[in-house]
């Protein structure tokens, strides 16, 4: 007897179609839940894993949690714990939570979060996976998740929302655990930061008493237009964060070009790394504020003991 050809599916059809018990024992099928059988190889990635999962999922029931920010493809950080092989899922209160080997199931209220389709699997709203988050990343990463969502930076991104969506999911969730994280996240997201170590980079400074910077600065010179990273043009001073894509050796010439270009115009720019972020974030204060003196700006106070102390 033939098994089904798609990657997974319920063992109650495989045994309606004229599978046995036999064949669904094989070796060259897994069990990735119960009554969830796939082809050995099949579930080579988290997108797979939920459509095995959703072939047995109520209707009303959404995936959550680290499961749904992965599908939208959140810029999520190194120190969150391994999830191989396991979903997060809500389902629709009053149903009862999912259980079962390789779930973590969960509730969620019609009345305070909304369910999407995402490529053809139900997760909760970007927003609300956003909200679900909390108690799981510090608030930074909720924040720099916050400005992923609102970016206007190039290329594709699958989950989008604006402040006034954000402040609604937060709104809906005033009194319950972890509402002030959100809040305070919240009030750190900005829009026009393109990634996950800009948005450290200034809620870092922003911590140690560093002036509010604009970020992406958009410069015209001549036909060009150049970007800053993160810029203060009052006093024409940029610094810009370079991301293990720098080494390339193309973009590492682009950089040195641009640069230049931004320098003859009379700006000055600094480079800060991972390792000024995440390993002596002090130091990187302490640059900024004495170049931004140096441009003429005025007077810093820097607080290192508020300062943010970000995780990698």
């Amino acid at each position: 007897m033939p098994l089904p050809e798609s990657p997974s599916f319920l063992v109650s059809d495989a045994l309606r179609h004229g599978a046995t018990r036999s064949n669904l024992r094989s070796s060259s099928l897994e069990a990735p839940f119960h009554g969830v059988r796939a082809h050995a190889g099949a579930l080579f990635d988290l997108e797979r894993l939920c459509t095995a999962y959703a072939l047995k999922m109520p209707p009303t029931s959404a995936f959550t949690g680290i499961t749904a920010a992965r599908l939208w493809q959140f810029p999520l950080p190194a120190y969150l714990p391994a999830q191989t092989g396991t979903v997060d899922v809500a389902a629709l209160a009053p149903r009862r939570a999912a259980r079962g080997a390789h779930v973590r199931g969960s509730k969620y209220d019609p009345g305070i979060a909304g369910r999407v389709v995402l490529n053809g699997l139900p997760v909760l709203t970007a927003a609300d996976t956003w909200c679900t988050l909390v108690g799981i990343l510090d608030v930074p990463d909720l924040a720099a998740v916050a400005d992923h969502m609102l970016s206007d930076g190039p290329g594709r991104r699958l989950a989008n929302a604006d402040l006034r969506e954000l402040a609604s999911a937060v709104q809906r969730r005033a009194g319950q655990r972890g509402s002030r994280a959100l809040r305070d996240a919240l009030a750190l997201a900005r829009p026009h930061c393109w990634s996950r170590t800009e948005t450290l980079t200034r809620i870092v400074l922003m911590s140690a008493g560093i002036p509010e910077p604009e970020l992406n600065h958009r410069l015209t010179i001549g036909r060009r237009e150049v970007r800053v990273d993160i810029a203060w043009p009052e006093v024409r001073f940029g610094l810009e964060y370079d991301g293990d894509h720098h080494r390339d050796p193309r973009s590492f010439a682009a950089d040195i070009r641009r640069q230049e270009l931004v320098q003859d115009i009379g700006w000055s720019l600094m480079r800060a790394t991972r390792d000024d972020l995440f390993r002596d974030p002090q130091a990187l204060v302490l640059r900024v504020a004495s170049r931004l003196a140096e441009r003429g700006s005025p007077s810093i106070r820097i607080e290192v003991s508020q300062m943010v102390r970000p995780r990698p």
